[in-house]
Parts: structure tokens; sequence; C-alpha cells
């Protein structure tokens, strides 16, 4: 196969990203686990996510309003996170308006950095959710 210059610039793209994953980016480790128990109409749900702490608040967001597990929600907001070693339980607020969604984006990008910013170049919008103890 011969590496014409788009596919090279390809692969550059690509080494930049994962550098920037590995590297640039030490937030970048945390993933957390939420597990929706069931309802109705959904079996039990794990999703695997990125987290942000904001003072007392604990964020996550979907990556899309079209989620299928953000619907098992919207449902079920009684939601168990798994955070190292670690499993709480919390209710879940979902905060979708464009201000929250601005001001959650920012944390997130200044927490996973350039890794972040990569992925909203193929992202609608984020439906932040806000973990409130119960």
């Amino acid at each position: 196969m011969q590496l014409t210059r788009g596919r090279v610039l390809f692969l550059a793209v690509v080494a930049a990203v994962w550098f920037g994953w590995q590297h640039l980016s030490p937030g970048a480790y945390e993933t957390v686990i939420l597990h929706i128990p069931p309802t109705a109409r959904s079996q039990d749900t794990y999703v695997k996510l990125w987290v942000v702490d904001e003072g007392r608040s604990t964020w996550i967001r979907a990556e899309s309003p079209g989620r299928l597990w953000l619907g098992y929600l919207r449902d079920q907001p009684e939601v168990e996170l798994r955070r190292s070693d670690r499993t709480d339980r919390y209710r879940a607020i979902v905060q979708d308006d464009p201000d929250t969604r601005a001001h959650v984006d920012a944390i997130f990008r200044t927490k996973y950095g350039i890794v972040d910013q990569a992925r909203a170049l193929l992202r609608e919008h984020t439906v932040p959710i806000r973990l409130v103890r119960p």
C-alpha cells in the first residue's frame, strides 16, 4: 500500500490524539461506571463515562441527547456510580439547558483537555447530569 499525503496526515493526527490522551490529559485516565437499575422498559444498564467534580457537585454527561441509556436514566434517576474501588448511590438530575451545558462542557474540557476538544468535533450537544447524594 502506497502512503499518500492524506494517509500520512491522517496517521499523524491519530498519533497526536493518542499522545494527547496518554500524556497531556491526566484526567483522561478517570472513567466511572454508571449503573441504572432496571425499569419496566429496561434491564440493568451499565455505562462507562467520564466524570468531573466541582465543589460539592459531581457531573456526568451523555455525549448526545439520543443515547438510549439517557431515557432509562430519566425513568430511573436513582443510580449507582462505581468510581475506583467505591460505589456510591446518587439521584441523577438531568439539566439540559444551554447555560448549564456550556458550564459543564467547560469543566470537562479543563479536566480532559485535548481529547474532550477532539470528541466535541464529533458530537451534537451533550446532556449534563448532576449527581446528588440522597
